[in-house]
């Protein structure tokens, strides 16, 4: 049997951001009076990864679900942490709490992201050559809000999601949720990312065929291993899976 069940990231896979993280975070805290001009990208980078950090050792010690960090207030710690490396004080729970609501809009209701301009023509065809389609994405907020102001929630029979380090990508754990949800055997899926670390690697331990797609990122293509399918652009999977994946040739 040949694989009819194609799951998909969504980040730089399906869509392309619209500013950078560190351009968000400036914009949103803003917002709230908060300046932070003098403070370079690379500084705000660290922060960032201090509080993860924390985080990775917060969600370990205290044995979290896939679907943690859903929630504005469970963020709060974490938040707090990033704020003191950038030396950002004064600030109530409260009001970090505001501005994490503020930040989880923004990546939920698609004003930070937009859909590759050929995706949906992809997803059509490919729903209508008989592939069942899925979605699975390394984040921590349910992307359900973000497929439907795309657009495209329609197209996918199942949605997984998860950012908890030991769930998510490259731990193959949504990939295998999706194809049990889909009753279908892993071998019968293939996954198509965009990281040839985490998407492939998700893949390969999921025991699903991998593709590569590598329009936002083409150094990725350059550094995945040679038995990895690598395409460049959203048209070329209309080339790909009819020729070497249609259930019914």
């Amino acid at each position: 049997m040949k694989p009819n069940v194609v799951l998909f990231d969504l980040h730089h896979t399906l869509t392309r951001t619209k500013e950078s993280t560190n351009s968000m975070f400036r914009r949103i805290v803003g917002e709230f009076g908060i300046d932070i001009s003098a403070l370079s990208d690379s500084e705000l980078t660290s922060a960032h990864a201090r509080s993860n950090d924390w985080l990775l050792r917060y969600q370990l010690e205290n044995n979290v679900g896939p679907d943690w960090g859903e929630r504005a207030e469970q963020w709060v710690e974490a938040d707090r942490v990033m704020y003191e490396v950038l030396g950002v004080s004064g600030l109530s729970d409260a009001s970090i709490l505001e501005i994490e609501r503020r930040w989880k809009h923004e990546i939920t209701s698609g004003a930070w992201e937009s859909l590759h301009s050929e995706a949906k023509r992809v997803l059509s065809q490919l729903q209508s050559r008989g592939y069942l389609l899925g979605l699975c994405t390394r984040r921590y907020d349910d992307p359900t809000p973000l497929l439907k102001a795309l657009g495209i929630r329609d197209f996918f029979s199942v949605v997984t999601h998860s950012g908890v380090p030991g769930y998510a990508k490259p731990s193959p754990y949504i990939l295998l949720r999706a194809a049990e949800e889909l009753h279908a055997n892993p071998r019968l899926c293939t996954y198509v990312g965009n990281d040839a670390h985490a998407d492939v690697e998700a893949a390969r331990r999921a025991e699903m065929r991998s593709v590569l797609l590598v329009w936002a990122n083409p150094d990725e293509g350059r550094i995945a291993q040679s038995d990895v399918t690598v395409l460049s652009s959203m048209n070329e999977l209309l080339e790909f899976f009819p020729s070497a994946l249609a259930p019914n040739q």
